[in-house]
């Protein structure tokens, strides 16, 4: 199995000195001559070898550049923030999804006002390497609603899962809207999003779905739905771009 790191600008020669980093580097043992690989979270792939390596940094010189092909589909996730440690379990377990980014709401409901950024990052940072994904999504800083719903506004389809919808259902919009290539997720926090923000999402041309009748956590919502869109629109695993 090839040891995999994350640098955000990899160049020929790498200087690797993030502590996490070089602290993962002497947990796997690796010495001057190992082979590991390097990915950029935008796409690119690296292969090189350890030149030299202290506790202070680590230099590797870079052998061979390769693209993954981008994902098909462009997907943001607008979750609401749920109460401590919930959102490190969301970022887990969409780190390795491949998806554009992530942007922490401030909803009405929301408990918690502030989130650890800089933690959220280093999540999704490790959730990414053990994935095989091509992507490392964005993870932003804590926004309003209004804020949101300005990143996200123009994207191909809007859905926000409500409790309340009774009408429209989630699997009849995605087979409608196959042609999508950037979605937007909203998921509220522990008790839903206000109606009042329900309105504001649709005035930008959100769609409100039910999820069906049982009533999924906050902190597993975003898992269902943005693998249902995955699996629907089969967004396939990357592959390295020929050159």
């Amino acid at each position: 199995m090839e040891n995999r790191f994350f640098v955000e600008e990899p160049r020929d020669i790498t200087i690797i000195k993030e502590k996490e980093t070089l602290k993962h580097i002497k947990v796997l043992r690796l010495k001057e001559k190992d082979t590991i690989v390097i990915l950029d979270g935008k796409c690119g792939r690296f292969k090189g070898i350890i030149e030299k390596i202290d506790r202070k940094e680590c230099i590797v010189k870079i052998t061979k550049r390769e693209k993954l092909k981008p994902p098909s589909i462009e997907i943001t996730l607008v979750q609401a923030l749920p109460k401590h440690p919930k959102m490190d379990l969301v970022v887990e377990m969409l780190g390795g999804f491949s998806i554009k980014r992530i942007i922490p709401l401030i909803a009405k409901r929301s408990i918690p006002k502030k989130e650890n950024i800089e933690r959220l990052k280093n999540i999704a940072k490790s959730s990414f390497l053990t994935s095989g994904s091509s992507l490392l999504p964005h993870i932003s800083n804590c926004l309003s609603l209004d804020r949101a719903i300005e990143e996200i506004k123009g994207d191909d389809l809007i859905i926000v899962p409500w409790e309340e919808e009774r009408k429209t259902h989630f699997k009849p919009i995605l087979t409608s809207h196959k042609s999508s290539k950037k979605i937007s997720v909203f998921i509220g926090p522990e008790g839903g999003f206000d109606k009042s923000e329900i309105e504001a999402i649709q005035k930008i041309g959100g769609i409100s779905v039910s999820l069906g009748d049982a009533i999924i956590k906050t902190e597993y919502a975003a898992f269902f739905v943005i693998s249902s869109i995955l699996y629907e629109f089969k967004a396939a695993k990357p592959k390295i771009e020929k050159r």
